[in-house]
């Protein structure tokens, strides 16, 4: 019998490690080319702009699996009524340590994550991915940051890239005229509701 959870749990890891190989390469193709001289400027950022676009697809293409679209969605519906449980709350301490299978909600921190480590390191570019992920962005940071809250509480500073990746996409949903403090607004009073 298939274990569904497990082909899914590796295909989102191998989805990860066909994005860090590109921006491996990536990179190691713009040293190459830069110490080509050669090459004209213009011929230098065509090609990194080729490559942010290839590492922007394999980004979309993880945001859009089908093991994302769940874990989103356990982190939408079923997460709040989880964290009343004591037991799954010992569990969310343990984190990185916690089954995946239990806790879908690492599955979405761990690809925002990357994501935002992505966007600081340049391999991706940032107008992009606000542009076609802010929604999510913005929505799975705000639904996780009880979550977040319980694993700093344990100790260290984990999610860095996802918050800073949320921070600049909520800039960037201000400056383009978009009610990003609204969107805050409804998704914290939806955390608070009883019934949620």
């Amino acid at each position: 019998m298939i274990n569904w959870e497990a082909v899914a749990a590796v295909s989102t890891a191998f989805t990860g490690l066909v994005i860090l190989v590109t921006a491996v390469a990536a990179i190691r193709e713009l040293r190459d080319a830069a110490e080509n001289t050669r090459l004209t400027r213009a011929q230098l950022e065509h090609l990194r702009s080729a490559t942010q676009f290839e590492g922007a697809l394999a980004v979309f293409a993880e945001l859009d699996s089908p093991a994302q679209v769940e874990a989103r969605r356990f982190v939408q519906f079923d997460l709040p009524k989880r964290l009343a449980d004591p037991d799954f709350r010992r569990e969310v301490e343990m984190i990185g340590a916690a089954d995946e299978t239990k806790h879908p909600e690492l599955t979405v921190l761990r690809c925002f994550e990357r994501i935002g480590s992505y966007v600081s390191k340049g391999f991706v570019e940032p107008e992009i991915t606000y542009l076609v992920a802010s929604g999510r962005t913005s929505t799975m940071w705000l639904l996780l940051e009880d979550v977040v809250a319980i694993h700093r509480s344990v100790g260290g500073n984990p999610w860095v890239n996802f918050e800073n990746l949320y921070r600049a996409t909520h800039k960037w949903m201000t400056d383009q005229g978009m009610r990003a403090a609204d969107l805050e607004a409804r998704i914290r009073a939806s955390r608070s509701r009883p019934d949620a």
